[in-house]
Formats: structure tokens, C-alpha cells, sequence
């Protein structure tokens, strides 16, 4: 017969050697616990060692039923949160190894007997085992180093936009990317490939190439990343969005029309569009303006992205009835009320923006026509009648040093000034009457006619 085993190894040198008991993994249970398991029975005395094993195997044994019984993992996204456990020191790091050995074991095979794994899941794989090793990704550290700009006094919304600026960078880094990813090579892989080809101006490519900057200074001081400024003087590689096949980013009157009769007359969407169209003002703004911000002739944005859009305009003749209506009749003490905020800074201009896009496309308006480009057409509108920079700066709630004399100069009259510009804002007689019959409620009676 042959001689019971007795899972006992001895390892180390001279004095120093310790017993060890060392079980082979059932494979039931490899998925928990990997292939070996090993505990040092902290004795070199061989009879102590033959005493001390049972509690230590029987305890292995329990465990390996235990994990026999425990799901496998599912796909390569619940590896995440197994990962997530060996940072927290809930899991050993062999155990993760054992789940993702068996998630990989489960994988059909190529022909030289590789997994076949797609990309997406490949990237879970990546990311799961890198979080597991105690490596930090790009993707977890951006989140710190948005977190400490947040403790600056930084709006949310601010924050958000870096956030967006930052999901490019990872996107093109790939969303497994190490802080030794990000070299000076890739760099300007991303600006070449990346920041260029989107169609925006350059000014705002070079916004969000700050944000990629300032990101990377802080892992630099850190030491975390292998080049010293990878951004520095790649700005220079900037270019704006080729616009030559894509100039139509003012609305003419027959769009505007044709996007307002797409829309139910109740729904907020409506209003959002008319107010945009005959203001220059920009929508987020318009989605946080309470009805205790305005008057029967005026307007007051006091939530804006810059100091300088902070302001009071004035509400031109084709505004005022519907208004006074949306004041009249808010259920919320919003002007534009029953929107659905989104985001972490109650963002209530996102979700109806979608709706938006998904109108536009419907009717088949180019896709430079945004709700957005509408301040466009206005400036625009008011630009060719004649109207000082300073003045239109005044209106819209730009920033500039033309500001400074709007600000002496039409301190007394601003008002009046501001609203023979916005005069200049129509759409034509048909339009400018349409939206006009639909404040006053003519518009809806016919609607239910």
C-alpha cells in the first residue's frame, strides 16, 4: 500500500526550515482558491508538524467546498469589481488569478489554442488585472486629479466638461492606459489623431488640450509618468476644423420654422428653441433661469459658465407673451419648467438636448444647425446690422476688453441700447408672427382647432 500523503513541504535553509502544508487545488475550486495553496505551520519540528496539519487541511478542505459552490465569473466586466476586492484587501491576489484563469479556460479557443476573447472584454481583462497588481490606470488617477480641481472653487459643470476633455485622451490611450502610456509620442498621436479631426474651432481644441496638459503636470510631479511635459508645444500642431465643406452654422427662417413645427406646442422644447432664437442666449443658461429672474420687459441669467454671462437683457416684443406665459403657468418656479436634471450638478439642459438632436435629424436639418448655433445666428444677425463688438459682447455674455467701456459708458442706458440690437434678431414676418401667436395663445387654438 502505498503511504497516505501528508501534504507537508519543508522550505528554507538550515535552521531557518519550516513545514508547509501544500494542497493541490480541485479544480472545482480553482476558480477561488487557483492551483496550489500553501500555509507555513510556523514549526520545524517534524512531530509538531504531523500534530498541527489536520486543523490546517480540514480548513482547506472546508474552504475548497465552499468555493466549489461559488459562481464562476459570469464575463470579463465582473472580473472588475473581483479586482476592485484585492485593492481593498478582501481577496488575495492568487485567488483573483484562480477566477480569471477559469474565465479564460471557459473561452473558446483560436487555432493555436489562444483564447478568443473580443476587444471590449480584452480591455475588462486588462484593466481588471492591472487593478489587481496594485498598478494604477490613467482612468482611476484622472478621477483624483479631477476631484482635488473640484476643491478649487471650480464649477461642476466645469468639471464635467474636463471629465469630457480627459475621455478622449483615455480613449485614444486606450481605457487600460498606464501613466507610462502617456509619453511624448503619444501625445501627439493624440493631437494629430485625436483633437484635429473633430469639427470644432481651434480656440477649443486648445481648451481641451489644457485640460490634457494640466493632467499630465500633476501625474509629472507625482513622478508617475516617464516623459517630463509630454503636452509642452504640441499646441503648436493644432488646427481648426476643416469648414469648407461645412459652412451652414447660421439658421435661416425656414429652419427655424420648420424646427418649431416639429416640436408639440407643450412641450418645454418649444419654448427652449424660440426663447434661443430671438435672445443669443445659450441654452444651458435659459434651462437655469427661475421666474423670479424676470420682468415683464427683462431677463436675468445668473447662473452662467463665465462671470461675464452673468447679465440682464432685455426681452424682445417676439418674447414677451410667451414669457409672461411660462411664468404664469411654471409648476416649479422654473421659466422653463418639467425638465429632468442629469449629472452630479443637476444638469437640466443635457436630456432635453438629446431630444433636441433627435428632432433635428428627424426633420433632416444639417447637422451644424444645433440648438447652440442659433447664439450664432444671432450674433451674426446683430453683427450685420451695424451693432458695436462691445454691445453684442454685452448682450451675449462674452468676455472681452470692449466690455470694460460697455460697462462705463452704458451704465445708464444699456437697456435701451441692448434692445434696439436685439431688433435686429428676426426671422422674417411669417416667423417672427408664428412665434408671437403662440405666446399670446392664438397659436394653441389653432393647434385644437
Amino acid at each position: 500500500m502505498s503511504p497516505q500523503p501528508t501534504y507537508l513541504k519543508q522550505r528554507g535553509k538550515g535552521d531557518r526550515k519550516v513545514f508547509y502544508v501544500t494542497m493541490r487545488v480541485p479544480t472545482s475550486a480553482q476558480h477561488v482558491w487557483g492551483l496550489i495553496r500553501n500555509e507555513s505551520l510556523r514549526t520545524s519540528d517534524l512531530s509538531q508538524a504531523l500534530r498541527d496539519r489536520h486543523k490546517v487541511i480540514a480548513r482547506f478542505q472546508a474552504d475548497f467546498e465552499e468555493a466549489a459552490r461559488a459562481p464562476l465569473p459570469a464575463d470579463a466586466a465582473s472580473l472588475m469589481p473581483l479586482a476592485e476586492q484585492v485593492r481593498a484587501g478582501e481577496m488575495s491576489e492568487n485567488d483573483f488569478d484562480g477566477q480569471l484563469s477559469s474565465y479564460l479556460d471557459a473561452l473558446p479557443r483560436d487555432e493555436y489554442g489562444q483564447p478568443v476573447i473580443g476587444s471590449k472584454d480584452l480591455t475588462f481583462v486588462r484593466k481588471a488585472s492591472a487593478v489587481a497588481s496594485g498598478v494604477q490606470l490613467l482612468e482611476s488617477l484622472s478621477e483624483q486629479w479631477l476631484a482635488l480641481e473640484a476643491t478649487k472653487g471650480i464649477k461642476q459643470a466645469t468639471v464635467a466638461e474636463r471629465r469630457g476633455h480627459l475621455n478622449k485622451l483615455l480613449k485614444y490611450l486606450g481605457d487600460d492606459a498606464r501613466p507610462t502610456d502617456l509619453t511624448k509620442a503619444r501625445a501627439v498621436g493624440f493631437v494629430e489623431e485625436a483633437l484635429n479631426p473633430l469639427p470644432v474651432g481651434k480656440s477649443r481644441k486648445q481648451f481641451m488640450l489644457a485640460t490634457c496638459r494640466g493632467f499630465a503636470d500633476w501625474l509629472e510631479v507625482r513622478g508617475m509618468i516617464p516623459t517630463s511635459d509630454p503636452f509642452g508645444k504640441v499646441g503648436m500642431l493644432l488646427r481648426a476644423a476643416d469648414t469648407s465643406r461645412d459652412e451652414r452654422s447660421t439658421w435661416s427662417p425656414e429652419d427655424l420654422l420648420k424646427m418649431l413645427q416639429a416640436i408639440p406646442h407643450g412641450d418645454p422644447m418649444w419654448p427652449l428653441v424660440a426663447i434661443c432664437a430671438y435672445t443669443a442666449a445659450r441654452p444651458q443658461e435659459l434651462c437655469n433661469v427661475r421666474c423670479e429672474d424676470v420682468t415683464e420687459t427683462t431677463l436675468t441669467i445668473k447662473r452662467s459658465k463665465t462671470q461675464a454671462g452673468e447679465r440682464t437683457i432685455p426681452i424682445p416684443p417676439q418674447l414677451r407673451d410667451l414669457v409672461s406665459r411660462l411664468a404664469g403657468e411654471s409648476s416649479d418656479g422654473w421659466l422653463l419648467s418639467g425638465l429632468t436634471t442629469s449629472t452630479p450638478d443637476d444638469n437640466r439642459f443635457k436630456l432635453i438636448g438629446k431630444r433636441l438632436q433627435t428632432v433635428r435629424k428627424r426633420v433632416g436639418l444639417h447637422q451644424t444647425l444645433q440648438v447652440y448655433s442659433l447664439r450664432h445666428t444671432g450674433i451674426t444677425l446683430m453683427t450685420e446690422a451695424g451693432h458695436p463688438e462691445w454691445l453684442r459682447q454685452l448682450i451675449v455674455g462674452h468676455e472681452g476688453g470692449s466690455t470694460i467701456m460697455a460697462k462705463h459708458y452704458v451704465k445708464s442706458k444699456n437697456m435701451e441700447l441692448m434692445a434696439e440690437a436685439m431688433n435686429a434678431i428676426t426671422y422674417g414676418v411669417a416667423v417672427d408672427k408664428y412665434v408671437m401667436d403662440f405666446g399670446n395663445g392664438k397659436g394653441l387654438v389653432r393647434q385644437h382647432a
